[in-house]
This record gives structure tokens, sequence and C-alpha cells, in this order.
């Protein structure tokens, strides 16, 4: 029987499609090892009858084994943020296209935009290979995409792990189809929107994508406006994602409520010193440099750049803005360095826990401004280009974080009684490929169960974050225990499954008694600042967060029977959680425990106001 062939992929979406017309050449029994399907490019590969036809008979996929080892996440991705670094010092640095791109575009943040794609590959790539040393293969060989990367990542894994398996590096020549692809994606663009000539723009004092939307208590896209400095007139709304329904209700919620509104998708090309020709341009110099670029990485890395660029170039062509105020967590590199060119400046607001550990999808950002709650997430600034932090608190604890009355859950569930206690489980995303897998997800939901069971006097609601059909969606071949589970939890007469659009995260602040966050996640830390009783439950290795390290067993827990034990402890009064979280650590979270984190982020930029533009 042949061999087979565990392919690993490293993100690269045409790699993995030249890869399938490889393995079907050579007819090879073809096992995926990655940490997430390109979806797209499948439904490519299966508008090809006699692929779909191998792609059904040959192709399988080997299960991820690294969530699902203790710790081995984490160390993953540090590893990646490392190799990045080394790799991009050596090869990347002083590279021809790369100073020539800092000089076009006058900024380092390309810098970050390039450490961004190589560490996405790293990471994708350290992720299969682990999985393969994990599984022992010696059925068969190991094959991946011949690139610098993957060969920086084979060396790293025979040098530290010992780890060499019968090894395949599959070359592509892709360089000319990504340029052709893109130069069909340009013309669409092109053509789809049409021209304008504005010489005088608009002008904004912030551009704010449609997000949360105006109905949340915190969580809104107006925060910003208080009606004396900044006024509604001085916001612009962009809708981008559509299809999202979220996005498309705060959308057409935005219009509704008379904000100026744009559709990212549908603004024209203004031919007033057209800028955005250089994203025309610049491809066609980088074919002629692949060479010198070093092979398709750089070609691609750069190539991705401009197709992000081009939305924003487009954006600021067709009004002016001193603030885009960020939807994303990490990434809008390719914003802030077209937006810089114009005098604008990017800014991020925290509004989630950034202490978890290092993530990698947090790192190399590159806001102008980026507004933090406190100075211990500063943890994810080590290999930044932001250029300004500043603390500002909390933005869970302004005046309008007002919490949901016993009285609107007794009208949302029959079942909830108003003279029990509330315990409250928060989950989170999770998926085969990552820290939170649907293995852990089922524990967690087995903790759920059994608290039910061992509380019968209380009311226990497990509070999703992802929308309805997405936990099945995620767990995979788990799909039939998850069903079982919920089912068995749903007979609990004391138990309450609270959708994520019944009730948003800020309506529930401070309402049960105690809060349980799976992992080391927001919804505690938030309790915790907001002076409520915060628990984790974490028993996936995770040492990285400061809790985890310092309050192990009191408010960290690994092992169920002492969760439960210390939220009987905090329900009987006992203990609390204020008892055992010093000041001084959340002060590092919270760094003005007050409520007007909001106030103080519009001072802060009202300070700012005011670029030279160009």
């Amino acid at each position: 029987m042949k061999k087979k062939t565990y392919f690993i992929w490293d993100r690269d979406k045409w790699h993995y499609l030249a890869m399938f017309f490889w393995a079907w050449l050579r007819r090879e029994q073809l096992v995926l090892v990655e940490h997430e399907t390109p979806g797209q490019v499948l439904r490519i590969v299966e508008q090809f009858k006699f692929l779909k036809k191998y792609l059904a008979e040959n192709v399988s996929r080997l299960e991820g084994f690294v969530g699902n080892t203790k710790g081995l996440y984490y160390q993953v991705t540090e590893e990646a943020v490392r190799l990045t670094e080394i790799f991009y010092s050596r090869e990347f640095k002083n590279d021809f296209l790369s100073l020539r791109y800092r000089s076009f575009y006058k900024s380092d943040k390309i810098d970050a935009y390039l450490k961004k794609s190589i560490s996405d590959q790293m990471f994708s790539l350290l992720m299969g290979f682990h999985a393969c040393r994990l599984r022992g293969i010696n059925d068969g060989k190991v094959a991946v995409s011949s690139s610098m990367i993957s060969k920086e990542v084979a060396a790293y894994f025979k040098r530290e792990y010992k780890f060499d398996p019968d090894l395949k590096f599959i070359k592509h020549h892709v360089s000319f189809f990504r340029f052709v692809g893109y130069g069909f994606w340009m013309c669409k663009e092109i053509f789809r929107r049409g021209f304008v000539y504005r010489k005088r723009l608009k002008h904004y004092y912030a551009v704010r994508p449609a997000t949360f939307g105006l109905s949340r208590r915190i969580l809104r896209d107006d925060f910003l406006v208080d009606g004396k400095n900044i006024k509604k007139t001085d916001i612009l709304f962009v809708g981008h994602n559509l299809e999202d329904k979220m996005r498309q209700n705060a959308f057409q919620s935005e219009k509704e409520h008379g904000y100026d509104c744009l559709d990212l998708e549908q603004i024209p090309l203004n031919l007033y010193r057209p800028r955005w020709m250089a994203h025309v341009f610049l491809p066609i110099l980088l074919l002629g440099n692949t060479l010198r670029s070093r092979g398709n990485l750089g070609f691609s890395c750069f190539l991705s750049f401009h197709s992000e660029a081009l939305v924003a170039e487009i954006l600021i062509n067709f009004c002016r803005f001193d603030f885009f105020i960020s939807d994303r967590e990490w990434g809008d590199v390719a914003r802030t360095v077209i937006f810089n060119r114009y005098g604008a400046r990017t800014v991020l607001v925290q509004w989630s826990d950034q202490t978890s550990y290092k993530i990698l999808t947090h790192q190399f950002p590159a806001h102008n401004i980026f507004l933090l709650w406190g100075d211990e997430h500063k943890m994810q600034m080590d290999h930044s280009y932001v250029d300004e932090v500043f603390s500002v608190g909390c933005i869970y604890k302004t005046e309008r974080a007002v919490p949901v009355s016993a009285q609107e859950l007794t009208r949302k569930y029959n079942n909830f009684d108003v003279n029990k206690k509330t315990v409250m489980f928060f989950d989170t995303s999770f998926g085969a490929y990552e820290q939170y897998t649907p293995v852990f997800y089922l524990e967690y939901l087995s903790l759920v169960s059994k608290f039910c069971v061992g509380h019968p006097g209380l009311n226990v609601i497990l509070k999703a974050k992802n929308v309805s059909g997405d936990q099945e969606l995620f767990c995979g071949t788990e799909i039939s225990q998850y069903r079982t589970q919920m089912e068995q939890l749903k007979m609990f007469s004391n138990f309450i499954f609270m959708e994520s659009r019944d009730f948003d995260f800020e309506d529930l602040l401070l309402f049960p008694e105690v809060a349980v966050s799976m992992g080391m996640n927001s919804p505690s830390t938030i309790f915790l600042i907001c002076g409520g009783n915060g628990l984790y439950y974490d028993s996936t290795g995770n040492d990285r967060h400061p809790f985890s390290r310092k309050y192990q067993d009191q408010i960290v827990f690994s092992a169920k029977e002492k969760l439960f034990s210390q939220i009987d402890n905090i329900l009987a009064g006992r203990v609390s959680c204020a008892d055992i979280v010093q000041e001084k650590d959340l002060e590092g979270y919270d760094a003005f425990r007050d409520n007007s984190a909001n106030e103080r982020i519009r001072q802060y930029l009202l300070t700012k106001k005011g670029a030279a533009w160009n």
C-alpha cells in the first residue's frame, strides 16, 4: 500500500491550491495537517470534477493534537514570535524591497506588516510540525511548500526536537498567477466603483467602522459623541463586511439615526490627486523584482499589503478625518500606513482583557494610539509599532453600565427564580486547532452539569459568546457528544442557556453573585475590576496570565472540586474576591478606579486633534 503524505499548510492559499494539483498528479494518499481549513480554496478545488473525486477518495485530515497537549499551544505562539524576529532580522530587515517600501511610505510600520505575515506562516507550520511530531509519523512522509520559512521551521524542529521525518519540499511557481489574480481583482474594483473628481473633501473628526451599533450600553459605536466637543456631524460611520448580520444592522441603525454613513465597498475612486494608483503600478514593479525580494515570500507579502491598502486609500481620497477608530484588536497595519501619509491617525480602544497570554494575533500591532485600561495590558506591547500608549481606565465602569434586572430575566426565562442566587458561567470561542479545543469545551459543559446537580438551590446560567449554531460548527467530530451534553443540561430545572443575542455582555455586569470564565478570559476580569466575584476555570496549562501565577486555587482553578468549593465559600459569605485580589493588582488592570474612562478617551483625543493635511 502506498505510504501517506502528511501535508502541512503554511497559510498561503495559492500554495494550498497548487498542492492539490501536485498531489493529484502523483496520486498521493494525502493527509491534511492544518490548524484551520481554507474553505475558499476547497470550494475552488471542488469546481474541478477530477479534483473533487480525488478529494473524496484520497484526502483525509489529521485531527489536531496541539491544543489538547497541556501548555503546548502557548509555547507554540512564543516560538512563532521568537522565530519571526530572528528570521526577519536576518533575511528581510535590509532587503531591497523592504527598504524601498519603508522609504516610499515613510513608515517603519511596513516592518510590522511583514512580521505579521511571516509570523502567521510560522505559526501554521509550527502547529503542523508539532501535530506530526505528536502523532509520531512513521507511516509516510511529511510534505510542505518550499519556502525560506518552511525550511527555517524544519531546521528548528530537527535542532530543538530531534524531529527529522522523511520531508518533501514542494516547489510552487505561483508568483505570476498570484499577480494575474491581483490584476483581475484590481480591474474589477476600478470598473465596479467608477470615478469622481472631488477637490473639496468633507472633513470629519473621526471615522468609525459600523461594528456594535447604537443599542448597546457600553460597546456602542458612537461612544465618542458627547454633544458638546464632539457632535454627530463630526463622525462618519463606514460599513464593511456587511454580509455579517450584526455589522449590517449596526450600519443601518446609524443611518437611521442621522449619522453620515459610507459603504466601503461602494466608494468611487477620486481622480483628484489619485494616490490610489500606486496600488496599480507598484505591484507591476514587484513582479519584476521577485527574485530580489527573496522570491515568493516578499512578493506575496507586499501584494497582500496592496490589496488591503487600496480600500484605505480610496476612503481617505474621498473624505478627510483626524482619527480612524479601529474595530480590530490586531492588524490594521495597512490602514495605519496609508492614513498616516495623509496626516490621519489610527486609534484602538481596548475592550477585552489583553493579559491572557501573548496572543500571536495581537503581536506586531501598528496603531498610532492605543488606549488601554491599565499598564498591565502592556504585556502585548513587546513587539509593537504603536506610537502612543495611554491608560484610561476600564470602559465597563461607565454610568451606562446598568445591570439587567431580575424582572427582565424572569420575563425572558420562565425557570429563573428571583428568590435564588445566581452563578453565571461564560464560555468562549473554541475550535479543533485552538488552545480551547472541543475537548476542553465539553469538559466545561460537564463542569456546569455537575454544578447544576450539586446546587439545585441556585440559578445556573451558561452565557454563550457565539451565535446559535456556531457551537456545533466549532465542535467538529465531537458534535454528537456536544448535543448529548446540551440536552442533558437543559433537563435541569435550575439551568438556563443564554444565547449571545439575548443580552449583551455589559447588561450582565454584577448581576450574578459569581461569574466563572472558561479559560483566562475577559468576563471574570471585568467582574473583578467592577467589584464583583470573578473566577476562572482553565486546565489548558496557561501559566502566562498574571492571575494564573499569583492566585492559583484562589480565583484560578484547574480542578472542578476546588472551583465548586470556592463558589460555595463566596455564596456563604465566608470569602469574596475583593479579599483575595490585591488592589495594586487591579490598578494594573484599571488605572483609574472611577467610571470616567469614556470621558478620558474624549479628552485625550481632543488634545491630539489638528493633523497637518497633505
